[in-house]
């Protein structure tokens, strides 16, 4: 028996080894339906949404069940959009299905690429596939609420490079609390990249105003901070001047203090001198006088005398 174990694995072997890839037959309806304008996201929320109409011919004996693919530009891959329809043997069918692009960031411009990819499997040939591949040329735009929110994003960008500036300036106003709170909000702005990219406009809002709250803290706090601080620092700083001041102005008061002192000294030596030849002048014309009225009166009498002789 064990002679039919290799013959079983080649059987079992068999449909895997003859599994084919055919190109599907199949074509766009309209061949302007592969040059499309959108906005980079939906208005609202989302990616933007492409509808496509094709028509798919199948050519076996048995029922072809196609699925179709998009690529998806936020994750560079191709991405599963489910049952587009079954087409009977030998029979054309006209096939319509929806087409996401996540082209959230990208501004404005167009490009050409492959969008739309077709898989057709039956049971007709087990372990076949069928498949089509579609380029789109894409003209695209940013649309009012995507422009928006980048514009408020990257105001939070700038508000985030001010307050790493004003804790690297002002460390003494940074605390740990500030630097956790500015970490936070750059980890916010970076996952909203990948909103944005996807298009999760709800999202993208959110963390940005997220972000803002912290950093609007941030600053307010290291300011408020800033502002404290100059009064304590112009007192250092002028505090040695005053004390260089105060020094000359002391030595000045002893210097203007003597003199007062000086000026009074001399006025009263000054006095008793003057006083004191005061006193004798007075007196010699006292004598003088006495002197005088003396040899008056004594020649007064010699002339009386000599009369009454």
């Amino acid at each position: 028996m064990l002679w039919l174990l290799p013959i079983l694995l080649m059987l079992l072997s068999t449909p895997i080894c003859s599994a084919a890839t055919h190109e599907l037959t199949s074509h766009i309806m309209n061949p302007e339906s592969a040059s499309v304008f959108i906005s980079n996201c939906d208005q609202m929320a989302g990616p933007s949404k492409v509808s496509f109409t094709v028509f798919v011919e199948n050519q076996l004996d048995q029922p072809l069940a196609v699925d179709y693919e998009f690529f998806n530009n936020a994750t560079q891959s191709w991405e599963y959009a489910g049952k587009l329809c079954n087409i009977p043997p030998n029979q054309f069918v006209q096939c319509t299905g929806t087409i996401k692009l996540y082209l959230g960031g990208k501004g404005n411009g167009s490009f050409t690429a492959d969008v739309l990819r077709l898989t057709g499997r039956s049971d007709a040939a087990p372990g076949d596939t069928y498949t089509k591949t579609f380029s789109f040329t894409i003209r695209h735009y940013a649309g009012e609420r995507e422009a928006n929110l980048i514009l408020h994003k990257k105001g939070q960008e700038n508000a985030l490079i001010e307050a790493r500036n004003l804790c690297s300036s002002t460390p003494s106003c940074c605390t740990q609390q500030n630097l956790d709170a500015i970490d936070e909000a750059e980890l916010l702005l970076s996952e909203s990249n990948e909103s944005l990219s996807k298009c999760d406009l709800p999202t993208l809002y959110s963390k940005i105003v997220s972000a803002e709250s912290l950093l609007d803290n941030v600053i307010q706090n290291i300011n408020t901070c800033m502002e404290n601080q100059p009064t304590p620092s112009p007192s250092t700083t002028p505090s040695p001047t005053s004390q260089t001041t105060p020094s000359p102005t002391p030595s000045t008061s002893p210097t203007t203090s003597p003199i007062p002192t000086e000026t009074p000294s001399p006025s009263p030596s000054a006095s008793p001198t003057t006083q004191s030849p005061s006193p004798t002048g007075s007196v010699c014309p006292i004598v003088l006088g006495l002197i005088v009225l003396l040899g008056g009166f004594s020649a007064f009498n010699q002339s009386r005398t000599s009369k009454q002789n």
